[in-house]
């Protein structure tokens, strides 16, 4: 039975970390909210995915209105 908590801790706490991208860029209300999440599921299994994500979602993206007059 312990073994089982155990697992399952280490489950949910793995999870977190995974998502860790995506929470981010919901938690920021980030522009390519989505984009992110789904770049994270799909390829965040791969080191490079996962940073590349977590760079995405903390990037601070520039308004749609920058250039205009």
């Amino acid at each position: 039975m312990l073994n089982a908590i155990v697992t399952l801790g280490l489950i949910l706490v793995a999870s977190v970390f995974y998502f860790f991208p995506s929470m981010i860029a919901h938690a920021r209300s980030h522009r390519y909210e989505s984009a992110i999440f789904l770049l994270n599921l799909l390829l965040g299994w791969t080191f490079l995915g996962w940073i590349f994500a977590l760079v995405w979602a903390l990037w601070t993206p520039y308004p749609r209105d920058r250039w205009s007059a």
